[in-house]
């Protein structure tokens, strides 16, 4: 991929969007020894009609989105997903960076997500992007019993 291109996800492309979630989250969900079920991502057209998905492409074809939630001066980031097909391209790393410039932009201080420990690859790139690990510890929903990392970016530094 050459260039790419990100901006909001519009309500007509819901279903895209679910399909880059489901392929970009297949290996994921695997790993934890989870089935995806149907209901697995249904807040995807709420969260594309409130405006807090991103979408990345380049021009004419989706591959890539990233959706969040704001909770006073923190944007967490619910999920990052990218299409197999486009990994180790940059897509995932220029998603993440237009996150970050998007809620230094709406004056949100703190970025936070959670990941799977077992996804080490996963840790690694967030920390390599500036995120810090704040605390590990079993998921709320209790669906496996994979420990999850809490990991947090400061946005009130330059940036």
């Amino acid at each position: 991929m050459t260039t790419i291109d990100i901006r909001l996800a519009r309500p007509d492309e819901a279903e895209a969007c679910e399909r880059i979630l489901r392929a970009g989250f297949a290996d994921y969900i695997a790993r934890l020894g989870r089935r995806m079920s149907q209901e697995t991502h249904w807040r995807v057209a709420e969260a594309i009609a409130e405006g807090r998905v991103l979408l990345a492409g380049d021009g004419e074809t989706p591959c890539a989105i990233a959706m969040h939630a704001d909770t006073d001066s923190t944007r967490l980031i619910e999920r990052i997903a990218v299409d197999p097909a486009h990994r180790k391209s940059g897509v995932g790393t220029a998603l993440l960076q237009a996150m970050e410039r998007a809620a230094r932009r709406d004056g949100i201080q703190t970025l936070e997500l959670q990941t799977a420990e077992v996804m080490a690859h996963l840790v690694k790139w967030y920390g390599a992007h500036g995120f810090h690990i704040v605390s590990c510890g079993p998921p709320a929903h209790g669906r496996d019993a994979y420990i999850r990392v809490l990991m947090r970016k400061d946005l009130t530094g330059p940036g």
